[in-house]
């Protein structure tokens, strides 16, 4: 009877993993409460059990020992990050070993850009540090670059003034532009591990700000890419069936 108890508790704990959600890092250089617009939103997700916030303002750039931990990382600029090319090298490390990375504007704007590995072959699919619109517009969503990819589900409208000048790299995949002047909006690259939303996270309290289903993006794209290349007979295959 003992044993029959000790097995079941083994399955029971082994569901409660399974079925656990996903743990989200949003790492920014930040004006302390911009984020909380987007934070909240997606905290309001079931498919994560966490989604904590670090503003490198206040507590200084983390480390690769502060992220490991977590199974995605959102970034972005509204200051300089404190090491441009140390922070990029981390998320390249991070990459390197499972994690994965959704890069936002500023992260592509000359001086306030982010630097290192993150921004070498294979990781961020936009390149550019060039500059920033400042000027409205909206996502092509009607008839995106790649109609029906999982990343736009659910995703009827997105708008947004803040976003950088970029160019898709050779390794970029892009999902769709803004519409008007063509921009690259939102890409991923070959290997479904770091992405790309051409829009700042924060609310500034202007009419530069996002507006639409910023957040649900997010989502899609944080939940699509953590359940990329899990293998058939996995429990992980099991968890994401239930997402």
């Amino acid at each position: 009877m003992k044993a029959l108890l000790l097995t079941l508790s083994l399955m029971l704990l082994s569901v409660a993993m399974v079925f656990g959600g996903l743990n989200v890092l949003m790492a920014a250089s930040e004006i302390e409460g911009y984020q909380t617009t987007i934070v909240n939103a997606l905290s309001g997700f079931s498919d994560f059990d966490s989604v904590d916030w670090w503003n490198m303002q206040t507590l200084g750039q983390p480390d690769l020992s502060d992220i490991e931990a977590y199974d995605c990382v959102v970034t972005w600029s509204n200051y300089q990050f404190p090491d441009a090319t140390g922070w990029g090298n981390t998320l390249a490390d991070y990459v390197d070993g499972g994690g994965r990375v959704v890069l936002c504007c500023f992260c592509w704007n000359d001086g306030w850009g982010i630097g290192g590995g993150i921004l070498t072959d294979g990781y961020s699919p936009f390149t550019g540090n060039t500059g920033d619109h400042y000027s409205g517009a909206s996502w092509e969503l009607t008839s995106p670059d790649i109609p029906g990819h999982p990343f736009l589900t659910d995703v009827d409208t997105v708008a947004s003034g803040y976003r950088d000048y970029v160019t898709l790299a050779a390794w970029g995949i892009l999902v769709t532009h803004y519409q008007g002047d063509s921009e690259e909006a939102l890409g991923v690259n070959e290997d479904n591990t770091v992405a790309a939303i051409n829009v700042y996270p924060g609310q500034a309290g202007g009419g530069l700000d996002w507006t639409g289903d910023v957040p649900q993006c997010m989502r899609n794209v944080i939940v699509d890419m953590c359940y990329t290349g899990i293998q058939p007979t996995s429990l992980g295959t099991v968890k994401a069936m239930f997402k």
